[in-house]
């Protein structure tokens, strides 16, 4: 959903005394007012996110020369291919705070997008970020997009992102001694099975987890799912066909597919959690039982609402100035540099 949206303008410029509103304030749950307006000009655009689900999904990304929110981070960005995986290769950007030599604390970061679409243009602004403020390197993961590559082939794929950039740390100048996973939406569902995968397949060992909007389930009854299944932001429709073009029916019972199905002592010993979620976002209650599952199990987990904003926040270059993406980042850069550089 982020990419369809990258190229509406940031929610700030817009005149606050602009005309009516094309959603009105009652039709949902109180909104962060630049995330209103935002939303408002997705609508007067005549935009929806269940545009998304067109079999060849069409929508403007940013190239790298373009004037972009992520220009206004001193970092370095380095495309490479990873020769692993189970298609032969892996696509990854790698980027760093700029001068900043030696070895980097490292964080993996799979995007959200469905399982489908997600690039690194949309996540650059992103990525760069936590790049700059957490004064980390971030290896941003491409995995093949569904439905070409179905579970757990992007599972596979992501996994062995992580052991290549363990067992090749110095080459790439990064410190295997401080790794964590993170990512958005159907990147939080990687990021999670990451975290199991490291530790159930004796891998590399991971200092953090960290799940921003995590799609954990393909659960339709919790409150969340209920209430905000036409929005704002990202539509139970939408979830329903992002799952559907991932993961064969009988997987969505799987851990490995749906970490929500995991049971309570296959979450022990595992790296400790930051758990963000957006209080208007139909992914929000699994996610936070997700998290109260962790902490069941005695891990370490940090967990928080962002109220007032939608799924995938921190991804949308129009909500970048947003009070909730400020505090969101933040957040996540105080908890990722603690962690990552004890």
């Amino acid at each position: 959903m982020s990419a369809f949206m990258d190229h509406v303008p940031p929610a700030s410029t817009v005149d606050s005394a602009s005309p009516r509103l094309a959603t009105p304030w009652s039709s949902h749950p109180v909104l962060d007012p630049e995330t209103q307006q935002f939303l408002d000009l997705v609508s007067e655009a005549g935009m929806h996110p269940d545009s998304l689900l067109a079999e060849q999904p069409s929508f403007p990304c940013r190239a790298d020369s373009d004037n972009s929110p992520a220009d206004d981070y001193a970092v370095t960005t380095e495309a490479l291919t990873f020769k692993t995986g189970p298609t032969g290769s892996v696509d990854v950007h790698i980027v760093r705070p700029a001068g900043t030599p030696g070895l980097l604390p490292v964080v993996l970061y799979y995007p959200g997008g469905g399982w489908r679409m997600a690039s690194f243009a949309t996540h650059r602004r992103l990525v760069s970020r936590l790049s700059a403020e957490a004064e980390v390197a971030v290896v941003f993961v491409s995995c093949s997009p569904a439905p070409h590559a179905l579970f757990p082939t992007q599972n596979e794929e992501a996994y062995a992102a992580l052991q290549y950039v363990a067992a090749n740390a110095e080459a790439l100048q990064v410190d295997a001694r401080a790794i964590a996973v993170a990512g958005d939406g159907a990147g939080g569902n990687i990021a999670a099975v990451m975290a199991r995968w490291a530790r159930d397949r004796h891998g590399p060992s991971l200092c953090l987890q960290v799940l921003f909007c995590p799609i954990l389930s393909a659960d339709s009854t919790t409150q969340s799912y209920r209430q905000f299944a036409t929005g704002p932001g990202m539509t139970a429709r939408a979830l329903e066909r992002f799952i559907e073009s991932q993961f064969p029916e009988r997987s969505r019972s799987l851990a490995a597919a749906m970490p929500i199905q995991s049971k309570p002592d296959e979450l022990e010993d595992l790296p400790a959690a930051l758990v963000i979620t957006a209080e208007n976002d139909i992914t929000r209650d699994d996610a936070e039982e997700y998290a109260r599952k962790l902490m069941r199990a005695g891990v370490r987990v940090n967990a928080a609402r962002y109220i007032g904003t939608i799924h995938d926040f921190m991804v949308f270059d129009g909500l970048a100035e947003t009070s909730p993406t400020d505090a969101a980042f933040r957040h996540a850069s105080s908890v990722i540099k603690r962690a990552l550089r004890r």
